[in-house]
C-alpha cells in the first residue's frame, strides 16, 4: 500500500484565534479547523505556498427574535429592528468580506439550502426603523440580545447590533454567554433576542 501509514492523530483544541494559528505556523499543528476572518486574506497572501486553505460554510449567523418576549410580539417592532440591520457593514466589520450574505442561513451547494430565493430580507433603513419605533410609542424599549461568547464573530455581530439597535432608538442590553448558559436561556426564553450562528 502506497499511502501514508499515521500511527496516531492526535487532537490539540486551541479555543483562542491567535493562539491556534500560530500553533499552525511554528508546526506545532498540521490543520486546525477555523481562523479569525481578520486573519484570512493576509495569512493565505503570505502563507499560501505553505498551507492549503478551504472555505465551508456551515450554515449562517442570524438574529432570531423571542416572539413569546413582550417586546417582540409586537411584528411592528421586529419590522423595526429589522430595517435597523446594515448587513453589508457586519458583512465587512465582522467578516472581512469573506463570507456571503444571503437570504437563508445556507448557501447554495449546501443540502439544507432552499432552492427558492430564500427569505425577504427588509432593506436598511435607519430612518424608518425611528419611525416605526415613535409610532409604536416604543423608542427606549429595553432589550436584551444574547450572543455567545464563542466563535467570537457571534459576540462581534452582537456589539454591532447593540449599536445599531441603539442608533434607531431601543435601549439593548448585550449579554454575552457560553454555550452552556445560552442553551438554558434559550430554553427558558429569557431574552428578547438572540445571535445565532
Amino acid at each position: 500500500n502506497n499511502l501514508p501509514y499515521l500511527d496516531s492523530i492526535v487532537g490539540a483544541p486551541k479555543r483562542d484565534d491567535i493562539v491556534r494559528l500560530t500553533a499552525l505556523r511554528t508546526g506545532e499543528l498540521n490543520l486546525i479547523d477555523h481562523m479569525a476572518y481578520s486573519t484570512v486574506k493576509d495569512f493565505k497572501k503570505n502563507y499560501g505556498d505553505n498551507f492549503k486553505v478551504w472555505q465551508l460554510h456551515l450554515g449562517g449567523v442570524f438574529v432570531e427574535f423571542n416572539w413569546r418576549s413582550d417586546i417582540f410580539k409586537d411584528k411592528n417592532l421586529r419590522v423595526a429592528a429589522a430595517h435597523a440591520i446594515d448587513r453589508d457593514a457586519i458583512h465587512y466589520a465582522v467578516f472581512y468580506e469573506q463570507a456571503r450574505a444571503l437570504t437563508q442561513p445556507y448557501p447554495p451547494g449546501n443540502s439544507w439550502h432552499l432552492d427558492e430565493d430564500g427569505y425577504k430580507v427588509l432593506e436598511f433603513d435607519p430612518d424608518k426603523a425611528k419611525s416605526m419605533l415613535k409610532k409604536a410609542k416604543a423608542t427606549g424599549t429595553e432589550i436584551v440580545l444574547l450572543a455567545r461568547t464563542s466563535p467570537a464573530y457571534n459576540a462581534q455581530c452582537g456589539e454591532l447590533l447593540q449599536a445599531m439597535w441603539t442608533d434607531v432608538g431601543f435601549k439593548v442590553r448585550l449579554e454575552p454567554v457560553d454555550s452552556a448558559v445560552e442553551t438554558e436561556r434559550l430554553r427558558k426564553g429569557d431574552f428578547h433576542a438572540h445571535i445565532q450562528g
